[in-house]
């Protein structure tokens, strides 16, 4: 295996944080604890991978037994490792048991690759038992902390990482993604502006045969709500609430996207009435929620086209 930027070759849109790993690798100071701070779906767990098979290059097969899930010194801890029942915490019993994994050390090679996504799923209890490993690790292991919230990890934890920031994907990377990932897909260049810089969220969207017509749809609903009738509304919503919740869902993201576009994105102009986009979206932030709640969604988006109407 090559060098540290070769190896990572394939990432894209992470250039320059990749440069930084290659550079503390040649200085001999690669960071035993790295924090991955960013947006959701922008690459920070294919990063991690990538530098985690590079610290393993020298056992056999690495990236493909990582990619299979089955490499023994690379462990991901999730909110399912070390327990019998996933929750939507990782307890402090799963740290304990990755300390004892810690202390058993490597079973091929040198080096043990751990990475926590995401981190703050952590409770503080968990958080602080593994504060003392996280300062002073064991020779060979190196730790990669992933979320979308750093602040919500304790101070502690925070202070013992070197924090590398990521931000969202260009739309050119996504599109090249995209193609890679989905070969038969044809993704529309609209479709990937509206994906937030998200490559995991471009996936979901072009993998599905029904957010393809979403775009178009936002717009339509955007003039509705600037001045469309009552029936209009009504008829607009009966178009989206037979989709299931995830489908749903998706189509407010899009039309979340449209309305920050509308607003504040390349070729924004004045709207055709006074209107609040900051209330807009947490109007449509609230619809997202009652969605994901199972209130009815006819109902959900009848009163968010509504109230979009009238604020």
């Amino acid at each position: 295996m090559g060098s540290l930027l070769d190896h990572t070759s394939r990432i894209l849109g992470h250039e320059a944080v990749l440069a930084g790993f290659a550079a503390a690798a040649e200085a001999d100071r690669f960071p035993h604890a790295s924090l991955f701070a960013g947006p959701e779906g922008v690459g920070k767990r294919a990063v991690a991978t990538a530098l985690g098979t590079w610290l393993l290059r020298d056992t056999a097969h690495c990236v493909d037994r990582v990619a299979q899930g089955i490499h023994p010194d690379f462990i991901l801890l999730d909110q399912a490792w070390g327990v019998d029942n996933a929750t939507a915490t990782i307890k402090i019993e799963a740290v304990r048991a990755l300390e004892d994994r810690i202390q058993v050390g490597a079973f091929e090679g040198s080096r043990l690759v751990i990475v926590i996504d995401p981190a703050d799923a952590m409770t503080d209890s968990a958080a602080n038992a593994l504060l003392k490993t996280l300062e002073e690790p064991p020779p060979g292991v190196f730790f990669f902390l992933i979320t979308a919230a750093p602040y919500q990890l304790p101070a502690t934890v925070r202070s013992r990482c070197r924090v590398t920031h990521f931000g969202p994907l260009s739309e050119d990377a996504i599109l090249t993604l995209v193609r890679r990932e989905l070969p038969d897909a044809a993704p529309d260049p609209e479709l990937a502006s509206l994906c937030d810089g998200s490559v995991g969220r471009a996936l979901a969207f072009f993998a599905s045969e029904t957010v393809g017509r979403f775009p178009a749809l936002a717009e339509q609903w955007l003039e509705l709500a600037f001045s469309g009738s009552l029936p209009g509304l009504f008829d607009a919503a009966e178009q989206v609430s037979p989709l299931d919740r995830e489908a749903v869902d998706a189509f407010l993201l899009v039309f979340s996207m449209k309305i920050r576009n509308r607003f504040h994105g390349p070729g924004a102009a004045d709207p055709p009435r006074p209107a609040d986009p900051v209330a807009w979206q947490q109007a449509v932030a609230s619809a997202r929620a009652d969605v994901a709640a199972n209130v009815n969604r006819r109902i959900v988006l009848e009163n968010l086209l509504w109230r979009l109407r009238r604020t």
